[in-house]
C-alpha cells in the first residue's frame, strides 16, 4: 500500500541511516519553466514566523510523479482511517 509503514521499523530505519525527519506543518512551492521549488518548514502559533528547514527542487515531470504518490497516499489513508479533513490554509502559495 502507498507510503504504508510500520513505525518502529521506520524509526529504527532512520536512525540507522542517518536521514533526519522533520515534522512540517507549512508547505509552499514555487516554480520557473524548467524547475519547482517545493519548501517545507513549520510554524509554531498564529503570526508566528515560518522556519523553514527543507528545500526539494526538481523538474515539473517529477512533480508530476510526485503528485501521484501523494494522491495514492491520501487514497490509501482515508481508505484505512476516513476522510482527512481539509486545512482550509488561509494563505496558499504556488506560483
Amino acid at each position: 500500500m502507498a507510503g504504508e509503514r510500520n513505525g518502529t521499523q521506520d524509526a529504527q530505519a532512520g536512525r540507522s541511516t542517518g536521514r533526519l525527519r522533520a515534522y512540517a506543518n507549512d508547505f509552499s512551492a514555487d516554480f520557473t519553466l524548467s524547475e519547482v521549488e517545493l519548501r517545507f518548514g513549520q510554524r509554531f502559533g498564529t503570526g508566528e514566523a515560518l522556519a523553514v528547514h527543507t528545500w526539494i527542487v526538481t523538474s515539473p515531470v517529477h512533480l508530476v510523479t510526485f503528485g501521484r504518490v501523494i494522491a495514492a497516499t491520501i487514497e490509501a489513508y482515508e481508505g484505512r482511517y476516513g476522510t482527512i479533513p481539509d486545512a482550509a490554509p488561509s494563505d496558499e502559495k504556488a506560483g
